[in-house]
């Protein structure tokens, strides 16, 4: 991004942190859903993406339940916008506390039941509600914890949302050399998390059934977990009518007799995630190219 538009963009985006910094959940809760769906008014490409994602993947819905769905995902994707601006308050502790006020955790004990084996823990989920929030969650309730993910332009932003996730205590891995850190992370027998519902094509990726079609999944899950002893917990979270942000550890995942083989692991994770998104349709990415090299006509129920 050239100097002449970073600047300007670097200085809206601490303004608007400020004023998100003074605005109440309530008003946040309010406003979010009337940017999302401004949003659905003039984004005709990722609209046009998430909707095209809709009726491929739900095809028994009803076509008003489609559009409902689509409507309802912008407004989500309006309170994501206002969430993140959080991460740019240039007032110090800002994110944690605003993440401490809004999310309630389910489920810690199944993380520190299975941290208490000393392998180390893989958390793995989608992105599903705030994950950027439930992550600093995890935190704030005691986990040591590590999230796989990939580096941001320009160099600025990167460096302000690192910031942001350390006021917690996250930290982060960047994509493509992470295999090093993960191994000490879960050595130390620290959390890392992946998320795996992104397009992951090959050597990363093996094919995967999603919501019937075969795509490119991220594979390194099971292979990690078998190669280190660590223990698997799924995680998920959604944010309720009210704001607030439920965010949910399983009970460890037992590969059982699959655990040796990569692509059976990772469609057990697939079809976990599907679930998921099933089951809070309205806040998973329909806008993301999920369904890149994908032969439509293939589909299995």
């Amino acid at each position: 991004m050239p100097v002449w538009q970073s600047v300007p963009l670097w200085g809206l985006l601490r303004s608007l942190g400020l004023i998100s910094t003074c605005v109440p959940r309530r008003i946040e809760t309010a406003l979010g859903p009337l940017l999302g769906r401004l949003a659905l008014s003039v984004a005709q490409k990722r609209r046009d993406t998430a909707r095209e994602n809709i009726d491929r993947c739900l095809p028994e819905l009803s076509e008003a339940e489609r559009e409902s769905l689509l409507r309802r995902n912008c407004e989500h994707w309006g309170m994501i916008a206002l969430e993140f601006l959080h991460m740019f308050s240039p007032v110090p502790g800002h994110f944690k506390r605003y993440i401490a006020s809004n999310t309630v955790m389910h489920g810690f004990e199944n993380w520190r039941k299975a941290h208490a084996k000393g392998k180390g823990t893989i958390i793995v989920g989608c992105h599903a509600g705030n994950w950027e929030v439930a992550s600093g969650a995890g935190c704030l309730a005691g986990m040591p914890f590590t999230i796989v993910t990939r580096t941001l332009t320009p160099a600025w932003l990167m460096r302000t949302i690192e910031k942001a996730r350390l006021q917690t205590g996250l930290r982060a891995l960047y994509q493509p050399r992470t295999v090093p850190g993960i191994l000490k992370a879960l050595r130390a027998g620290e959390a890392v998390g992946f998320v795996i519902d992104q397009y992951a094509g090959p050597p990363m990726g093996v094919k995967a059934r999603f919501f019937g079609y075969s795509v490119d999944t991220l594979a390194a899950v099971g292979p990690l977990a078998l190669r280190t002893g660590a223990a698997v917990v799924p995680t998920h979270n959604y944010r309720d009518a009210t704001g607030v942000f439920h965010v949910y550890l399983e009970p460890e995942l037992d590969f059982g007799e699959a655990a040796a083989d990569a692509p059976r692991t990772t469609q057990i994770l697939a079809s976990m995630v599907e679930t998921q998104i099933r089951e809070n349709s309205g806040q998973w990415t329909w806008g993301h190219r999920r369904f890149k090299n994908v032969d439509f006509s293939d589909r299995v129920i």
